[in-house]
């Protein structure tokens, strides 16, 4: 996969995705904020915004680069320095040792990939990730907290809709079950991708619940936000109401822009992007496995 040469007008967020792209395919693993400055200004695109009205195209282009710097140094707050693949010195950027081997590296690849279908591709291992993302998020198995991922396809014996939707059920301890299994024989998920619960010892009704939309695709997440509204599909597929709504939350490998935060939690939930996800992740030695094989491939893409 090609990485797109930036440009003074694009997000900062993506100028930030750029320098970790550009260390990682770099021979000596490393890139910095003079090194965005001279590609900017190689490529020319400060000029429409000094011609309206911008101060010289070498501020314009120090400003553009230190803002995006700063965006990575609040990854490394957001994502916490541990789970962060890259080093962060004055001005720098690069690459800690296996990079593979973080969880951050697959979802900032997957971000500019395609993602591929199917039981082994990076739409399902995306929502593997966010399922245990939620599971931290919420407290954990020790804080008898259960997340699954419930989006299509799934395995048998629960890979049709109307068996999923039983079995999901039966370990919530609400709902009662399909209500209208006939039109459920189809293995889709009508946009619902992670379950997670917080159960209370005595096992009674009314509990913390969550429904998650996780959007994997590079360019369509907004048209989702909406998508999936956890009301309807109660209403829709369950026999019996949820005694409380669920929660709704929304999954995107990305980083989102401050400009855009505000309109895509009411849209879509508790927002999840890369660095929330990263920071709420609980390990899994099965899923490391596949996160690890996955990153090792794309990087291999990168030119």
């Amino acid at each position: 996969m090609p990485i797109p040469l930036p440009a003074a007008t694009d997000p900062t967020e993506s100028l930030a995705d750029w320098m970790e792209l550009e260390a990682l395919r770099s021979k000596d693993k490393s890139t910095s904020v003079a090194s965005l400055v001279k590609l900017l200004r190689r490529t020319g695109s400060t000029d429409a915004i000094v011609s309206a009205g911008g101060d010289s195209g070498s501020q314009v282009t120090q400003s553009i680069a230190q803002d995006a710097f700063g965006e990575i140094e609040n990854r490394v707050k957001a994502c916490g320095k541990d789970r962060y693949p890259f080093e962060v010195t004055r001005g720098a950027l690069n690459v800690r040792p296996k990079p593979e081997a973080f969880t951050y590296t697959a979802l900032l690849l997957m971000s500019i990939n395609k993602p591929t279908a199917g039981h082994e591709g990076t739409s399902a291992l995306f929502e593997n990730i966010c399922a245990r993302a939620t599971l931290g998020y919420l407290g954990g198995s020790a804080n008898g907290v259960v997340s699954v991922r419930f989006g299509s396809p799934r395995k048998s014996p629960l890979a049709r809709l109307n068996q999923a939707i039983d079995d999901l059920c039966l370990s919530v301890g609400e709902g009662d079950g399909c209500r209208r299994p006939q039109l459920a024989t189809h293995t889709g998920d009508d946009g619902l991708d992670i379950v997670a619960w917080r159960s209370f010892p005595d096992g009674k009704q009314g509990k913390l619940i969550a429904f998650g939309q996780c959007a994997a695709g590079a360019s369509d997440w907004q048209d989702k936000l909406a998508e999936m509204d956890a009301r309807s599909f109660v209403k829709k597929w369950m026999r019996a109401p949820l005694l409380v709504d669920p929660v709704r939350l929304f999954f995107i490998p990305r980083r989102v822009s401050s400009r855009d935060w505000e309109s895509a939690g009411i849209d879509g939930g508790i927002l999840f992007d890369r660095c929330r996800i990263v920071a709420c992740y609980h390990s899994e030695p099965t899923l490391e496995k596949r996160c690890l094989d996955a990153s090792k491939i794309m990087l291999k893409g990168l030119k």
